[in-house]
């Protein structure tokens, strides 16, 4: 339940910080090509964030939780470890 989560607050917060709701919609449809196909998805690389940017991403998951009726603690919890594992990630790829 957590997952879906954050993978929609994380790409919610793509699109804000880089305007980029069309490449959502290929990404999405890339994806469902490859379910139908049984290919893996090739790994998701994240260029490092701004302080800001992190923000708005913790803020994302934050709201995207509360809407899925995850509790404050918890959603408070997600948030923090998603932006952290954003934020240290030194390869520049979230897995």
């Amino acid at each position: 339940m957590v997952t879906p989560v954050v993978w929609v607050a994380v790409d919610e917060a793509a699109r804000r910080i880089g305007g980029s709701a069309g490449s959502g919609a290929a990404r999405r449809a890339a994806a469902l090509f490859r379910r139908i196909l049984h290919r893996p998805a090739p790994p998701v690389t994240v260029p490092p964030l701004t302080r800001e940017q992190l923000a708005q991403v913790w803020t994302e998951v934050l709201e995207m939780s509360a809407r899925r009726g995850i509790s404050r603690q918890r959603a408070t919890l997600i948030a923090d470890t998603v932006v952290a594992r954003l934020a240290t990630d030194t390869k520049g790829s979230a897995s």
